[in-house]
């Protein structure tokens, strides 16, 4: 009898295993002949799954045969859930189950590779509505801020779950003002003052009862100074872990929205530096989080040669760059990667992404990138 890797090609919904499938502590996931019933239990099923195939022979003890964990496919995985959950929360009901197990994806995204799932901001953009793209993205800045300030698991899955549910009463409103150009309409401009409260109410409706969940929902656009809303809350008045989400959701927020013109990493960062809706105590977290240019960013190098950001180094200025245009202009596709804690390879300057070439991601990460 050989114990067996559950394939993702075995785990999809519907499919019903003849055999039971066990995580490695020997918890049972799923008994024999049940059908897997949803996305979220496929993926848990594949990445966990383990079962006894009594027909194969004792040599083949421990084959693994499992697919390599991706962070790219993880969060896309979150992304298309959280497409599906949301716009039934308050319908369904279940609400605070169905975002939790959502946002456990998120922080299992950072913990596997904080870097790729940074790098994902940047780069993972094409195939998910702005509006999920967006909390998305902000639940994996706020997940990793969180994880900075050395928070507990359990807080961590609240501020996670705030995030991915912040603006759950403008989805479709969110979409339509990224391909608007212009300025806002009275409209407009009252919905989006409203819609803190208004998503606080979707989530009271949809089973959410965690209070600080839900403060940090209706708090998220409150700015230290008092300038935010909808109450114009200032210091101490908003609860701390709002002002994670807010921080996070605006520094994402420069660098993809359409309907404004997007800024390079550099300069949103020193924008969110420079302004006074933040305490230097939380924006110093910022940095150490992601440094002034976040992996996924395109750069070019002191001597000439193009790249992309692919690890944040220890040191405050330390870089690895994938080289991917050489200093003549021509493609590079050795891999080439360069410390920029060595003076010749330091950033000279950031580049709008197309400049480095178009690339997937598991050719500068590897199979932890992998869609």
């Amino acid at each position: 009898m050989s114990k067996r890797y559950l394939t993702a090609g075995k785990a999809y919904v519907g499919a019903k295993i003849p055999w039971n499938i066990f995580n490695e502590e020997g918890r049972l996931l799923l008994k024999a002949n049940e059908p897997i019933t949803s996305e979220l239990q496929a993926y848990r099923l594949a990445t966990q799954g383990l079962y006894f195939d009594v027909k194969a022979g004792s040599s083949d003890q421990g084959i693994a045969e499992r697919e390599p964990a991706s962070v790219l496919r993880i969060l896309n995985l979150a992304s298309k859930l959280l497409q599906k959950t949301l716009p039934n929360l308050e319908r369904e009901g279940d609400g605070e189950a169905k975002v939790t197990a959502i946002a456990e994806l998120v922080l299992e995204a950072l913990e596997l590779n904080a870097d790729v799932a940074v790098a994902c901001i940047l780069m993972n953009q094409e195939d998910t509505p702005y509006s999920y793209r967006h909390m998305v993205d902000t639940a994996v800045l706020a997940g990793l801020l969180g994880q900075i300030m050395k928070l507990a698991h359990e807080e961590l899955l609240i501020i996670v779950s705030a995030a991915l549910t912040m603006n759950i009463a403008m989805l479709d409103y969110q979409d339509k003002l990224n391909l608007k150009r212009g300025g806002l309409t009275e409209e407009g401009r009252s919905l989006i003052h409203r819609h803190p409260q208004k998503a606080v109410e979707i989530l009271q409706n949809a089973g959410v009862k965690n209070e600080k969940w839900l403060s940090y929902v209706l708090s998220h656009h409150e700015s230290e100074d008092g300038s935010g809303y909808p109450a114009g809350k200032k210091g101490d008045e908003i609860p701390d872990h709002a002002k994670l989400i807010a921080m996070a959701d605006r520094y994402t927020a420069r660098l993809m929205n359409k309907y404004r013109p997007p800024l390079l990493p550099n300069v949103a960062i020193r924008d969110i530096l420079a302004g006074k809706e933040f305490a230097p105590k939380l924006t110093a977290y910022l940095v150490k989080a992601i440094g002034l240019h976040p992996t996924g960013t395109a750069v070019r190098l002191k001597n000439g040669q193009i790249g992309i950001v692919t690890k944040k180094n220890a040191t405050p200025a330390g870089l690895m760059v994938h080289v991917t245009i050489a200093a003549n202009g021509m493609p590079q596709e050795h891999g080439t990667v360069r410390d920029t804690d060595i003076k010749e390879f330091a950033v000279r300057e950031e580049l709008p992404r197309e400049e480095a070439g178009t690339h997937p991601m598991i050719d500068l990460w590897g199979v932890v990138a992998a869609h």
